[in-house]
């Protein structure tokens, strides 16, 4: 009887094992399964902001290029304000470009730490950037 106690104490061990192992396996998958998720939105919110970004890049060197075609009917005095102006324009243009790359080569584990400072970045580039194209089509009147 003493040995069918310890068989029957040996099985009930080992389905609690087994169960507790498999519970164990579950909860792996589901956080793995969800570390994934979390990853593949990781990767298109990174996406979307590298889209603003290339946008933002590409609205800078069409305003840099409307300037610059409009300074051949400008006065020599105009052109050197209007000059300054786009240099600091590119300057912000090659800002916003650095920021682009910085952005791109951040992985998944500190993209949340990038992603709002990236955010804050871009949102002060443009502002700049505006600022600086008003500046310029005023020296123009």
């Amino acid at each position: 009887m003493n040995h069918r106690n310890n068989y029957i104490h040996f099985l009930a061990l080992a389905f609690l094992i087994i169960l507790a192992s498999c519970s164990t396996n579950t909860k792996k998958t589901e956080a793995a399964e969800s570390m994934e998720e979390v990853k593949e939105e990781a990767l298109e919110a990174k996406s979307e902001l590298k889209t603003a970004y290339t946008d933002a890049i590409e609205a800078v060197d069409k305003k840099i290029a409307g300037l610059e075609e409009k300074l051949e009917g400008a006065t020599d005095e105009v052109k050197e304000d209007v000059t300054a102006t786009l240099d600091k324009l590119k300057t912000q243009r090659q800002k916003m470009a650095d920021e682009l790359e910085e952005m791109t080569e951040a992985s998944s584990e500190n993209w949340e730490e990038v992603k709002d400072e990236s955010k804050d970045v871009l949102i002060t580039y443009q502002a700049k950037i505006d600022s600086l194209t008003i500046e310029a089509e005023e020296l123009f009147n």
